[in-house]
């Protein structure tokens, strides 16, 4: 599996992010309560990442982020966001999953987590990224088990070394079985349980929400 660069999460990182979740939080909670359903709060939800994403807020999302929104709004803002994104729901999705967190397997997932491509990440939140993030995962655990197997057995790349790659892939193969396992399980996820806890350690007070996109 290829390695990839990530950037150490500082404390000024973590608690900017904290505190942009706390204020996605209070939103929804706001939304929940004049009636809007779950559908439109992830709109919103998405709505807001993307427009930090974009370094396009408008006035309305300003004020519904708070100071939060400042820090963000920047071109290191996906990067940031990816690497938190991870932190914060990567433990949740592997026990979903049954993935213990010790062991490569977690760091192979937690790899795939921090590296998702912002559309991915967008729709995780919108609660419609399954299938694609579960590809995604489903190729990086075969790509490593294949490195595994085959180093540790001093396999070949003809003959029985080809057949045992032939099936591993057969198995990890997009719409495969343990793709759709993945997928499965991933779909159960609900970002909003993260803005849950997220919600319990902020502080402050809230403004009224937005229209949902």
């Amino acid at each position: 599996m290829k390695k990839r660069y990530i950037n150490l999460i500082t404390e000024n990182n973590e608690i900017a992010f904290n505190i942009f979740l706390g204020h996605l939080a209070m939103q929804a909670a706001i939304m929940e309560s004049q009636g809007y359903n779950r559908a439109d709060r992830r709109r919103y939800l998405v709505k807001a990442c993307v427009s930090l994403h974009n370094n396009n807020l408008n006035e309305g999302l300003l004020d519904s982020l708070g100071s939060a929104a400042a820090w963000l709004s920047n071109k290191g803002f996906l990067q940031h966001f990816q690497e938190m994104l991870a932190s914060k729901i990567a433990g949740p999705l592997a026990d979903l999953l049954g993935i213990p967190k010790e062991g490569i397997l977690y760091k192979i997932f937690v790899n795939v987590i921090e590296n998702m491509d912002f559309t991915t990440v967008t729709a995780v939140i919108s609660g419609n990224g399954c299938e694609p993030l579960a590809n995604k995962i489903a190729g990086a655990i075969q790509e490593s088990i294949v490195e595994t197997i085959f180093q540790e057995m001093n396999l070949g790349q003809s003959g029985f070394g080809a057949m045992v790659r032939e099936s591993i892939q057969h198995a990890f193969v997009e719409g495969g079985p343990v793709a759709k396992f993945i997928a499965t399980e991933i779909c159960k996820f609900n970002f909003e349980d993260i803005l849950a806890g997220a919600k319990e350690n902020f502080i402050g007070k809230a403004p009224n929400a937005p229209a949902a996109a």
